[in-house]
């Protein structure tokens, strides 16, 4: 990159964070709006150990509305796969639609065949 395109670059930078969110957000669409807002509205807990067997974490997520007001309800998620493949992770957005209802999500992570025969 020449040292023109370093500052064109600099340039629009700074005016980008020097007119603010809003106008930044005008630009862009619905989703990319809506995917901006969900780091504000949930919490995401990843990986936490709920099981060891064998010298093996088994993991899980946990999604969260960030303000709850009172309890919430909660989905388990547990992925397919027939204990030979999937992830939690490829379940993730699976999770909005529930998130966006005000639920709790615990995404759950298991031990496959091979691991645990």
């Amino acid at each position: 990159m020449s040292n023109r395109q370093r500052t064109i670059t600099c340039v629009l930078v700074m005016a980008g964070m020097l007119c603010g969110p809003g106008v930044v957000r005008a630009q862009l669409s619905d989703t990319t709006a809506f995917l901006a807002d969900v780091s504000n509205q949930y919490r995401v807990v990843s990986n936490v150990v709920y099981h060891v067997a064998n010298n093996h974490e088994n993991t899980l997520d946990l999604y969260l509305p960030a303000n709850p007001s009172g309890a919430t309800p909660v989905l388990m998620m547990i992925h397919g796969g027939g204990w030979v493949q999937g992830t939690k992770e490829s379940q993730a957005l699976r999770a909005l639609p529930y998130l966006e209802m005000g639920w709790s999500v615990v995404n759950v992570e298991y031990r496959m065949a091979d691991v645990a025969h």
